[in-house]
C-alpha cells in the first residue's frame, strides 16, 4: 500500500466591499458566498484548508481566513437562493438589495471560514488594467 499525498492547499484573494471586510473581521460575518450566472471561480477550485486573503475593492487587504467547508452549487433556482438566504442570511450577511440581486444566479459557492484575522498585506496579485474579477485562484 502507498501513503498519497494530500491535496494541495491554495491561496486565494477575494475583492470585496469594506463593510464585507468589517464584517469578517469583526466575527459577525463567517461565510463567505458567491453567486453567479456561470461556474466562475472559486467554484470548483477551492477547498477545505485553502487561505482566502480579502482586498477591499480599491484598497489594499483587509483580513484573511481559512476554509472549513464549502459546497459548490449549479442549476439554482430562484426558490433555492431564497432558501440559502433562509439558512444562511445571518452568517453570509447583505441586505435586502444583495439578496434580490442574487435571486437569478445559477451557481454558488458557499465557503465556511475560521481563524479569520486583520492582515495589513498579501500575496502580489498581478492584475491587467481593466480586469473586474473579483476572485482570484493563485499557484
Amino acid at each position: 500500500m502507498s501513503a498519497t499525498a494530500p491535496p494541495a492547499t491554495r491561496e486565494h484573494v477575494a475583492i470585496v466591499h469594506a463593510w464585507v471586510a468589517r464584517a469578517l473581521i469583526e466575527g459577525h460575518k463567517t461565510v463567505e458566498s458567491r453567486f453567479s450566472r456561470d461556474r466562475r471561480a472559486p467554484f470548483g477550485r477551492i477547498g477545505v484548508g485553502d487561505t482566502v486573503y480579502f482586498r477591499v475593492a480599491g484598497g489594499t487587504y483587509a483580513a484573511r481566513a481559512l476554509v472549513e467547508r464549502v459546497l459548490c452549487e449549479d442549476g439554482l433556482t430562484t426558490r433555492r437562493v431564497r432558501a440559502i438566504e433562509a439558512l444562511h442570511r445571518a452568517s453570509i450577511g447583505g441586505d435586502d438589495e444583495y439578496w434580490r440581486m442574487v435571486r437569478g444566479a445559477r451557481c454558488v459557492t458557499l465557503l465556511w471560514l475560521t481563524g479569520c484575522c486583520g492582515v495589513e498585506s498579501g500575496p502580489f496579485l498581478e492584475r491587467a488594467r481593466g480586469d473586474r474579477r473579483a476572485w482570484f485562484v493563485l499557484g
